[in-house]
């Protein structure tokens, strides 16, 4: 299911990487070395990959499909084509905040912890997106947690497998 990309002296396949705007400011040298560190897999619809306070082995990049991260039961966030996660449980002790579940057929691209650190010690620009990434991430949640919380449903835009959204419960 998944493959590794082998480390060799010729250059490895860039894929998606290049186009991800995580990387839009990695030079070429870079993304190759990303590349290196990378594994490219897919996940079916329902399938978990990782499971609220459960250990995070794992930061993936979204290439296509959606996921949905809920948190002590409740629908947070949908993410799709061009997110991720797993950043802050590996830069941190590790124990997962959410349950992350491909609400679609999910290509991804994936890093391990030690291929996470390895790119992340690296590669300053990789580091300095991810930073404010998370930065804002933490802005974000201190305004939110001033507002009531309400039920959230994941709810079907469209006709398409694709379209998500989250929208008020009726309660």
């Amino acid at each position: 299911m998944f493959k590794r990309y082998k480390t060799t002296t010729k250059k490895p396949p860039l894929g998606p990487l290049p186009r991800h705007r995580l990387f839009e400011a990695c030079s070429r040298r870079e993304i190759e070395m990303v590349a290196r560190s990378c594994t490219s897999g897919a996940r079916e619809a329902g399938a978990v990959f990782v499971r609220e306070g459960q250990m995070s082995r794992e930061f993936v990049l979204i290439v296509s499909g959606a996921v949905a991260a809920i948190r002590q039961g409740f629908p947070e966030v949908v993410l799709g084509c061009n997110d991720w996660f797993g950043d802050i449980e590996l830069l941190s002790d590790g124990i997962s905040s959410a349950t992350v579940i491909a609400l679609t057929d999910v290509k991804c691209i994936v890093m391990s912890r030690p291929e996470f650190v390895f790119v992340f010690d690296a590669v300053p620009s990789f580091r300095k997106r991810l930073v404010r990434s998370i930065a804002s991430i933490a802005r974000d949640s201190v305004a939110l947690s001033k507002v009531p919380r309400y039920e959230y449903a994941l709810v079907a835009r469209g006709s398409r497998d694709d379209e998500w959204t989250m929208r008020p419960s009726q309660v």
